[in-house]
């Protein structure tokens, strides 16, 4: 082999979803094969069209030490980073948890269909645990971390252009001693590891078959009999607007 793999390369990010779970209520997660939802997390939703960012924390300072003796360099002091890597991710449905965890408030259910929650931008924000899980062609990974807290929500819009209002939230990946860093990744390589066992079934109930359920919407669009279905019905549909509106139009069609 000349290392050279293709079917290696993420071209693009079609799935996934971002998990959230509070220090009381969760469970640690242990790899791919976790089932998030017994573990204690949420489901947070739609994530708008840009998808998530993770920004890594730059370069450490460095101080050479030189020596007298033609001002030879004979040891470098490299001070840790403090910055720690961050997410950042806008969050577009209206569910309770989304808006609890973007402000840092708790919402109260007045009624079936109405909520009532008081923004306090002073709230000290609690630490909770993270997991972002990503599908990209025969890529699957899972990004855990352990020890993540809020610490900033960008502006709301309120545009009339049709683009979603959404909680555009940045979240910081604090270092845990559960893991000894800050980020644990999985990643599975379909094309050199071969398909999870389970796959198939995982699509129907929304998951990535036994090894990496990640929502509501994973990877629909690798099943072709319901591309197909979906196309017949589309085609259908399409043939009795016509129908329609020819009765409107009194046209007739050749």
């Amino acid at each position: 082999m000349n290392g050279l793999n293709p079917d290696s390369v993420m071209t693009g990010v079609y799935d996934g979803a971002a998990y959230w779970g509070d220090m009381a209520t969760s469970e640690p997660v242990t790899g791919l094969a976790a089932s998030l939802d017994s573990l204690g997390f949420v489901n947070l939703g739609y994530i708008s069209e840009d998808g998530p960012t993770l920004n890594l924390p730059g370069e450490a300072d460095a101080t050479a030490v030189r020596a007298w003796q033609r001002a030879a360099i004979i040891r470098t002091i490299r001070t840790p980073n403090e910055e720690q890597p961050t997410w950042e991710f806008t969050l577009i449905q209206q569910d309770a948890k989304v808006i609890e965890l973007s402000f840092g408030v708790n919402v109260t259910q007045l009624a079936p269909n109405e909520i009532r929650y008081v923004i306090d931008g002073n709230t000290q924000r609690p630490h909770g645990r993270l997991v972002l899980d990503v599908i990209s062609g025969s890529q699957v990974a899972r990004y855990y971390s352990p020890n993540a807290v809020v610490t900033a929500i960008g502006a709301l819009t309120f545009s009339n252009d049709g683009t979603p209002m959404g909680y555009p939230i940045t979240i910081s990946s604090d270092f845990s001693t559960e893991i000894n860093g800050q980020i644990e990744v999985w990643q599975r390589t379909v094309a050199d590891f071969g398909e999870p066992a389970g796959w198939a079934a995982g699509v129907a109930r929304g998951g990535v078959g036994d090894v990496a359920p990640v929502g509501d919407v994973v990877r629909e669009y690798r099943d072709e009999a319901a591309i197909d279905e979906a196309a017949v019905d589309l085609e259908a549909a399409v043939e009795a607007l016509e129908g329609a509106a020819d009765k409107v139009t009194g046209r007739k069609r050749r």
